[in-house]
């Protein structure tokens, strides 16, 4: 029912590091700064939230960011696992780690 926009990556029941899209600043986890490297790659600034933009005339405010199409580059960076296209459109699931 609600879609979130997070970026997890988790290892063994862990959480390594965890990101919104919008705002990639703002890492967490047990290794927030792992991938930082592999983000500046793909277009993920970790030091700035890309949907804000300062100075910005609040009558033509900035499109709204879409962050999906890096994450994806990001997880292919990690896993070697080729996303398409046509994966974007897709309904993906997913789980929220617990440590119990």
């Amino acid at each position: 029912m609600h879609a979130s926009d997070f970026f997890v990556y988790a290892a063994d029941g862990e959480v390594v590091t965890w990101f919104d899209l919008s705002g990639p600043d703002a890492r967490a986890g047990s290794d927030p700064d792992r991938f930082v490297a592999m983000m500046r790659e793909v277009g993920l600034d970790p030091a700035l939230d890309p949907c804000l933009e300062p100075d910005t005339d609040p009558e033509y405010p900035p499109p709204l960011c879409d962050e999906f199409p890096r994450s994806f580059a990001l997880a292919r960076k990690i896993t070697g696992f080729s996303f398409s296209r046509e994966m974007l459109g897709m309904r993906l699931l997913g789980t929220v780690v617990g440590t119990g």
